[in-house]
């Protein structure tokens, strides 16, 4: 057919062609039967199959066309070698297509959409021709149409064809990643927060759980969707902009924690006839220094420190607290006047009031607090409670009737009228 080549440069070509686009789909067609074609040179056209592992390959057993210059070259190949030569040739190609396909199974591809059969779409990928070269069949590609592209990954091969599943295009898989991502950094976040800074009853009634969900809801939503947004593949600038809303991220996520921190419960102190619960925050301007010498200064870091406080000796020390009761700071707003838990014990139990009157108060709710007394495993007669004032909402705290010991916090609703 006057077409010189030769096979060792062929194969440099299509190498070459490989090393500079991995992805590159080499397709070929090939005459078998051509007149002189000997055995020894039909292997080496396999030979050369084998070795280009080309993608797409077509074969025909060849036959004269009027007017063509081969019809009068002598050897002809007779018609069954030339058909058995075509099936042999075809039978190896399967096998480098299988092989080959086989290779893209767990890869994603970006898919044509044909037609759709049931909740199947039947498409191609870029390595296909229509109505020449295999299908991908998509599963579970439902609202799917012609003209579709979808982005789906590879599960299964055949000689010639694919299966393969829907999966999020990149912008989504990159929006989702990332929110997986937002939403780990989270759940680690909250540990501390839940057991140590707000811990038990106290992250709803203190506030903690607005403040965490607000942060939440801000920053792992806002990041992903930022991503969602400015994320396509190859994008210049792609990963300084991810870089960007990393960081942006991180520190809207620090200032709020930090807020958390800032205005966790850091002491509940009994005080005349109830507790009341301090903030890290709440501490007037210098009062904390003023309690250095008592050790009071220091605020923990794993939840709130029970104390007592009592009120000054000293005249006119007790009228200036009365004086600042007026603008919101009272007793416990002084922790120089903090006095170890274990002094108050007798007040606590003096002050504390029997069960039946919070039965009283919390109709409703006896059962929980019969389990309450199961869990501490105490008799009805053998706990007292004072009501502890936290901010968002006043709790309950279940005392030992014996020695004043703090058993349980609870959210049981403890004043008389609502």
């Amino acid at each position: 057919m006057k077409r010189p080549a030769s096979s060792e440069k062929n194969l440099e070509r299509i190498r070459a062609w490989r090393a500079a686009a991995p992805d590159i789909t080499v397709r070929s067609t090939f005459i078998v039967g051509f007149p002189g074609e000997t055995e020894a040179e039909f292997e080496e056209l396999l030979q050369f199959v084998r070795e280009a592992g080309l993608d797409r390959v077509g074969c025909f057993a060849y036959s004269p066309v009027e007017g063509a210059k081969a019809n009068a070259l002598p050897d002809p190949v007779p018609e069954p070698v030339k058909e058995e030569r075509r099936a042999r040739f075809m039978e190896l190609q399967a096998e480098v297509s299988r092989e080959k396909l086989s290779r893209k199974v767990g890869r994603t591809i970006e898919v044509l959409v044909d037609t759709i059969e049931g909740a199947t779409a039947i498409g191609r990928s870029a390595a296909d021709a229509p109505e020449i070269d295999g299908v991908v069949r998509v599963k579970k590609a439902r609202g799917a149409k012609p003209g579709d592209l979808l982005m789906a990954r590879v599960t299964a091969s055949t000689s010639h064809d694919l299966e393969a599943k829907i999966v999020p295009a990149p912008r989504h898989r990159a929006g989702l990643i990332h929110l997986a991502l937002s939403a780990a950094i989270a759940a680690l976040v909250f540990l501390p927060i839940y057991f140590y800074w707000y811990p038990d009853v106290l992250f709803e009634s203190a506030g903690g759980r607005d403040l965490f969900m607000l942060i939440v809801g801000v920053d792992v939503t806002v990041g992903p969707l930022i991503t969602f947004v400015i994320f396509v593949p190859g994008k210049r600038g792609l990963m300084f902009d991810l870089v960007v809303i990393a960081i942006m991220q991180s520190a809207a996520l620090a200032c709020g924690v930090y807020v958390l921190f800032e205005s966790r419960p850091a002491y509940i102190v009994f005080v005349k006839d109830r507790y009341e619960l301090i903030r890290a925050n709440q501490f007037p301007e210098g009062e904390l220094e003023k309690a250095h010498a008592k050790g009071y200064d220091n605020l923990s870091f794993t939840g709130p420190r029970l104390v007592g406080a009592r009120m000054p000796d000293d005249i006119d020390e007790k009228f200036r607290i009365m004086i600042s009761g007026f603008a919101g700071v009272d007793l416990q707003g002084y922790p120089r006047y903090y006095v170890p838990y274990d002094e108050v014990r007798a007040d606590v139990r003096a002050k504390g009031q029997p069960l039946e009157v919070l039965l009283k108060r919390n109709p409703q709710r006896a059962p929980e607090i019969a389990a309450v007394l199961a869990a501490l495993g105490r008799k009805e007669d053998e706990v007292r409670w004072l009501p502890l004032r936290a901010g968002k909402a006043d709790l309950a705290v279940f005392v030992s009737a014996k020695t004043g010991e703090v058993l349980k916090i609870t959210s049981l609703y403890p004043w008389a009228e609502r």
